[in-house]
């Protein structure tokens, strides 16, 4: 589920989320200490056009501890799927 919040926010932004020339280690250590940061920082910064459900998906793909993170049963059940379609049916 983590490479999958990677996956959709590197299709969001054109550019891979993490990494460059740091350690694994070095980058674990980063993203514990930083994680909330650097996604509110890509939400509201970087993809302000995400909506409040798209954005409630990313980053529960990325909670960096694995109990809290998104399943794919919650990420496939998570309003946004269900409204983003509700609303396309509409636009028709």
């Amino acid at each position: 589920m983590w490479a999958l919040g990677c996956i959709m926010g590197e299709l969001l932004t054109g550019a891979p989320l993490f990494g460059g020339d740091m350690t694994a280690e070095e980058l674990h250590d980063d993203l514990s200490k930083n994680l909330g940061d650097i996604i509110d920082e890509l939400k509201f910064e970087v993809l302000p056009e995400l909506s409040p459900a798209a954005g409630e998906v990313f980053s529960g793909l990325l909670a960096f501890d694995p109990e809290k993170r998104m399943t794919a049963a919650e990420a496939l059940n998570h309003r946004w799927f269900t409204e983003e379609a509700k609303k396309s049916e509409f636009a028709d």
